[in-house]
């Protein structure tokens, strides 16, 4: 019993300070950003995806949890796994985009990433966004839902269900070591420019940018952490082919619920605090040019 009540309150806590954070970071972004364009507009995309998600987890889970069994009809279900999924594929791609960004601003600091290359990223993820939607409502043989009895995400037994559960597995991958790669790039332009003393010989604009790539490369290197938790997917996804009543709801809440929750909650709070310090950056460069 004691199992079922820590849950609910690990559950409740990380989709209340998640949603909040995710909306916080939103509504100052509207307001004033230190942030190219870029930078704003993927950066709120992913905010609002993480808000998205988390309502539907919130709405889903949190009901079940409390009740303990199924308290909607399975369709209602059905579709909210698919919704959970139309909003996830496009954080990750767009996380994606703020590596690349910002490995792009560190070796081209002032160069503006172009209009296209903006409306054509977050028209892509929107796009597969709504395609793995579409795939998962089509029957309940493609399903991903929220079982009662494991408190877990869970995809259904059907092939078509397996190819999707495969397809964002090994995008998972893609999206975690294409971005690493980015970050790494991204790291060692800096430290080639620190080491050259390239931001100290008169030129404060390039200094200003630099400071704040370091940010941004901080900020990339800390939400791509938690993004690692969705392997567990795949290790989850294998158990459920296995024994699972042996199991009870631990692994499988761990794994398939409390984790995402929590990585989207950690990806909110950190895009936040990074925000704030940015602006605190630009405020001090804006004193001191003053």
């Amino acid at each position: 019993m004691w199992q079922i009540v820590l849950a609910n309150f690990l559950v409740i806590t990380t989709c209340s300070i998640g949603i909040w954070a995710n909306l916080r970071l939103c509504w100052k972004l509207f307001k004033i950003t230190p942030y190219t364009k870029y930078i704003q507009w993927h950066t709120m995309a992913k905010g609002l995806s993480n808000v998205a998600t988390m309502l539907v987890f919130a709405g889903i889970q949190i009901p079940t949890m409390i009740m303990n069994c199924s308290v909607y009809p399975e369709i209602v279900y059905r579709y909210g796994g698919a919704l959970a999924g139309l909003t996830m594929i496009p954080a990750r791609l767009n996380q994606l985009c703020l590596s690349f960004g910002t490995c792009y601003i560190a070796f081209f600091p002032f160069r503006q990433i172009s209009d296209v290359i903006l409306y054509s990223s977050m028209g892509f993820a929107a796009i597969l966004g709504l395609a793995i939607f579409s795939i998962r409502i089509q029957s309940e043989q493609c399903s991903f839902e929220f079982l009662a009895s494991t408190f877990a995400w869970t995809y259904s037994d059907g092939k078509c269900a397996q190819i999707v559960v495969d397809f964002v597995f090994y995008g998972i991958k893609f999206q975690i070591y294409s971005g690493y790669f980015a970050n790494f790039l991204t790291f060692t332009k800096i430290c080639v420019d620190v080491l050259k003393k390239k931001s100290f010989v008169g030129n404060q604009e390039l200094a200003n940018r630099l400071r704040k790539t370091k940010i941004r490369l901080a900020q990339c290197v800390i939400q791509d952490f938690p993004f690692l938790i969705d392997v567990t997917v795949q290790f989850g996804h294998e158990l459920r082919r296995g024994n699972y009543s042996d199991l009870g709801f631990l692994l499988p809440f761990l794994f398939n619920t409390l984790f995402w929750n929590i990585g989207h909650t950690v990806d909110g709070l950190t895009m936040l605090f990074m925000l704030n310090v940015t602006k605190k950056v630009v405020r001090i460069e804006d004193s001191n040019s003053n």
